[in-house]
């Protein structure tokens, strides 16, 4: 035999390898649905307030999400435990939801949720992530940012951003503010 069809053997045999290990699947995915509906530079608790307390995000921006479901339907579903603490923004695990000062003021989405094997849920909520930037806040300011969820042990999870390849436009909000006018997401 030649050298190049020995190689093609091998690689004809790694393919088939590669196959039959992806059909035995344990089919137990789980499917995070979310959208990123805003982003804000600035976050204002009370713009009529006083004392005037804001928020600022540097060089970074505050992005706004919403659970739009969770989909435990797979062939082999087990019960999933989900923790919103598990979701950081594709590229850097250390942005994850509750790493800003006032996630409390805005955060309507469950810190955890348990989803019966072949179930769904129906909207969970928002939350904010704090994203750092590296060309300042206008770099940011209508970026879609990507979330991935931190699978442990026999966890299988996708995260699936709404509106496929054609996803809504991340509106800016200037300031973002739960009073005076709420202009949150309402994610509902």
């Amino acid at each position: 035999m030649k050298k190049h069809s020995i190689a093609r053997m091998w690689a004809a045999l790694l393919v088939a390898g590669s196959a039959s290990t992806l059909t035995g699947c344990a089919h137990n995915l789980t499917v995070i649905h979310y959208s990123q509906p805003d982003n804000a530079f600035l976050f204002d608790s009370d713009p009529t307030g006083s004392p005037h307390d804001t928020s600022s995000a540097d060089n970074g921006i505050f992005a706004f999400y919403c659970i739009t479901g969770i989909e435990n339907t797979d062939t082999n579903a087990t019960q999933f435990n989900f923790q919103l603490s598990k979701l950081y923004v594709s590229g850097d695990a250390g942005n994850i939801p509750g790493n800003v000062s006032f996630s409390n003021l805005v955060q309507t989405a469950p810190s955890t949720k348990t989803v019966a094997p072949h179930s769904s849920t129906a909207k969970l909520g928002r939350f904010v992530i704090y994203v750092q930037g590296n060309g300042g806040p206008t770099d940011l300011k209508n970026a879609m940012l990507n979330l991935n969820y931190n699978s442990t042990g026999s966890e299988s999870v996708v995260v699936v951003r709404d509106g496929g390849s054609n996803p809504p436009a991340v509106k800016f909000l200037d300031p973002a503010s739960p009073v005076h006018p709420n202009n949150l997401p309402s994610c509902e």
